[in-house]
């Protein structure tokens, strides 16, 4: 996809949308012939975005199938898709799931206000879902021996992170800080809760 274009400028990730993208155009410097996906996906200005999967499904309306064809974003496919992605999440590995979506007509650059970064999501909206990438991003060997001597120490361990509720919990029973079947209803409810506030 990168053929024949060029990046104009980036809208930084924010912690509100939980995205970030960037804003290319063709690259009239760039003599290639078209190709399939080019022709199908128009030759105009895009937008390439990543960020959260429930952020970026949330504001998609079509789904990319087969390389460059289109189709709409059902519920049943986005309950499907979010079902997949929490899969990944919480599976033997806890990967770090990155969803990716393009905007294929974006609003002009003249249009945009780039100095206010509240606006980013609505300049990021009418999306097509592209896919899911999931990482692997295991704890460092050190963390749970540092657990158990906290634990010794009388220390009370507190986890702050930008996870999915989802891949947070499962991090943490990898890591040993919550037992597998241990229930989790009250403690979510506190860091939800304190985390708002912050």
């Amino acid at each position: 996809m990168k053929e024949g274009l060029k990046k104009s400028f980036t809208l930084e990730f924010s912690r509100d949308r939980k995205s970030m993208s960037v804003f290319v155009e063709p690259d009239e410097a760039t003599d290639r012939p078209m190709t399939r996906s080019r022709s199908k996906s128009g030759e105009g200005p895009k937008m390439f975005v990543k960020g959260a999967p429930e952020g970026i499904l949330d504001r998609c309306t079509h789904v990319r199938v087969n390389g460059c064809d289109k189709v709409e974003l059902t519920d049943n496919l986005k309950k499907d898709i979010l079902s997949l992605v929490g899969r990944y999440a919480t599976g033997k590995f806890t990967l770090r799931c990155l969803a990716l979506a393009t905007v294929d007509d974006p609003p002009s650059p003249a249009d945009m206000d780039l100095t206010e970064s509240d606006n980013f999501a609505k300049y990021e909206s009418n999306m097509t879902f592209v896919g899911v990438v999931g990482m692997l991003d295991p704890p460092r060997e050190e963390v749970k021996d540092a657990l158990d001597r906290c634990r010794t120490a009388g220390i009370r361990v507190i986890v702050i992170t930008g996870d999915n509720k989802a891949t947070a919990e499962a991090i943490c029973r990898r890591i040993g800080l919550f037992e597998a079947g241990e229930d989790l209803t009250s403690a979510n409810v506190i860091a939800t809760r304190a985390l708002s506030v912050i």
